[in-house]
């Protein structure tokens, strides 16, 4: 027995993982090897009549989303002809609105000056009833 001066887990005779991995990894290696080139067999080219049947899928597939996107355009453009006409509906009353608030501000004035009017009149009213009361007097 060959005296070694390390110390070794298993004693004396020492480990040997590093012989038995690299025969795992040939094994392995040759394995994979192996199942590749089943695999490659096993995988069989598609024939021309599922080639076709797949091209016509697709081409099914495109035309409906064709038609799809046909259909969305043609509602956003209907949408963007509705806004626009919301818009300037909206725009009119916007102005109606402004032109109203101006009038009713106009009206309000009106309004004040016509009771500064009135508080005027009813004051000179008083001060003509005060003076007749005084000369009937």
């Amino acid at each position: 027995m060959p005296d070694n001066s390390k110390k070794n887990k298993r004693g004396a005779r020492g480990s040997v993982e590093d012989d038995v991995n690299e025969a795992k990894r040939q094994v392995t290696t040759s394995e994979n090897m192996a199942d590749n080139d089943n695999q490659e067999k096993s995988e069989v080219e598609p024939t021309l009549s599922d080639l076709r049947s797949m091209l016509v899928v697709l081409q099914h597939s495109v035309k409906n989303v064709l038609s799809d996107n046909q259909k969305i355009k043609e509602e956003m453009s209907a949408l963007k002809l509705s806004m626009d006409t919301q818009g300037r509906e909206f725009q009119k009353i916007k102005e109606s609105v402004e032109r109203i608030t101006k009038g009713n501000d106009s009206l309000k004035k009106e309004l004040l000056r016509a009771k500064e009017k009135l508080k005027k009149q009813k004051e000179e009213t008083n001060s003509l009833w005060s003076s007749l009361d005084e000369i009937e007097q």
